[in-house]
């Protein structure tokens, strides 16, 4: 049984999404790779950074012009 879950890279605050076969494969991950966290399973997929970034043109509009 696959699972999908939200890591965070807590070095610079990024988030991915990761799917593990099991709950061991994803335990020797995070014990290889310290930096980063398990926030717990997916509810829905991350937004893409087009997604997040779409307000921001309305926010910076007219900056250097």
């Amino acid at each position: 049984m696959s699972m999908k879950v939200t890591i965070i890279n807590r070095g610079n605050g990024s988030a991915m999404e990761m799917n593990f076969d099991d709950e061991e494969q994803k335990q020797r991950w995070l014990h290889l790779n310290p930096n980063f966290e398990c926030l717990g399973p997916l509810e829905k997929p991350l937004p893409t950074r087009h997604v997040r970034m779409q307000n921001k043109d309305e926010e910076f509009e007219g900056w250097g012009s």
